[in-house]
């Protein structure tokens, strides 16, 4: 998609997505806000090998990262100077900005209730459940099949924990949206909080661990139909994007497919069931 004078261009600078479940998150928000019809942004990506020493154009040397115009900053009270760029780091706090930058799109829900609880459900995947994100690293493409046998008995009940607890985070969100639906004050489209935005952004990357790792989700009814929805639209499931990373031998971090053993490659036929 091509800019105009009127249309901010923004760049994120991002590990490869096949591997960087921070750097996903902000992607999927980026990617499925930027191919709606009229979309209020554009933007452009330079992923990174973070296994080679690649100096990262970050301040802190971390990505994802997202460089802004200045001016995007200022369209409801301009100043003097709007010049330059600007750029944010940390994934919970690009979003953040998105959802101030373009209050329209609702990365955060406008009822004010659904905000409040999409917010704790972004910030809790943002900084809880480090069970799953330790034994189970981000690796869209593999497949662990004997995983769970590896275990030891401690380790199988921390992540059950974990599970437990996300799927009722998912399973709260969608009946708290259903029952506002009902009474009128929201519009549901079907994600943990009716449209589209950051909660399902965050969540997303767990549903590849469960997949991957094959982690045996305590799955609830209204949870398992938010996730065939992240699995079945392609803005959210980025299958094209990612199959493009595959094809290139270039985007392959081996210290990263070598984190955990026994790793297959992902059944080309693999549908979500359960």
């Amino acid at each position: 998609m091509s800019s105009t004078d009127s249309t901010p261009n923004y760049h994120l600078a991002s590990a490869h997505v096949r591997y960087s479940t921070w750097s996903v998150r902000v992607f999927i928000l980026l990617n499925y806000y930027a191919s709606l019809p009229n979309a209020p942004f554009t933007f452009t990506s330079t992923f990174y090998n973070l296994g080679r020493d690649i100096p990262l154009p970050t301040p802190s040397g971390l990505v994802p990262a997202l460089t802004v115009p200045i001016n995007a900053l200022h369209h409801s009270s301009p100043t003097s100077d709007t010049t330059g760029e600007t750029t944010v780091t940390d994934s919970l706090a690009i979003i953040e900005l998105l959802h101030e930058l373009h209050p329209e799109l609702n990365v955060y829900p406008s009822h004010p209730l659904l905000r409040a609880h999409a917010r704790v459900a972004a910030a809790e995947m943002h900084s809880g459940f480090s069970m799953i994100r330790s034994l189970c690293p981000g690796n869209y493409w593999a497949w662990y099949p004997n995983f769970n046998t590896s275990l030891s008995a401690e380790d199988k009940a921390n992540i059950a924990k974990d599970l437990a607890r996300i799927v009722k985070v998912w399973e709260g969100a969608r009946k708290l949206t259903e029952e506002l639906a009902a009474k009128g004050e929201v519009h549901d489209d079907g994600w943990l909080f009716g449209t589209f935005g950051a909660a399902d952004a965050m969540f997303m990357p767990v549903l590849w661990r469960i997949r991957s790792y094959e982690l045996p989700a305590p799955w609830e009814e209204r949870a398992k139909k938010w996730a065939a929805k992240m699995w079945s639209e392609e803005r959210t499931s980025l299958v094209t994007v990612m199959a493009d990373e595959l094809a290139r031998e270039e985007t392959v971090e081996q210290k990263y497919d070598d984190m955990v053993p026994g790793r297959e490659m992902l059944p080309k036929d693999w549908k979500f069931e359960v």
